[in-house]
């Protein structure tokens, strides 16, 4: 008997206690690879980015889902 659940979602962080002048800023990433272990079955990535600002305001936004 095999006990299968959900996976979790799991947060990377690339970027972390940057400071931007201004009203806006661009973070940019190219050649980011990740890898699945432990899998039975598909998964689906689906990356995001989320933006916190000193004051606590938050801004998120999703990519494509990506199913492997």
């Amino acid at each position: 008997e095999v006990d299968l659940s959900p996976g979790g979602i799991t947060d990377v962080a690339f970027v972390e206690d940057m400071e931007f002048d201004g009203r806006s800023a661009t973070v940019r990433l190219a050649g980011v690879h990740g890898s699945v272990s432990g899998a039975l079955g598909p998964v689906t990535i689906r990356p995001y980015a989320r933006a916190v600002t000193s004051n606590n305001d938050t801004v998120i936004t999703y990519g494509v889902p990506h199913r492997l």
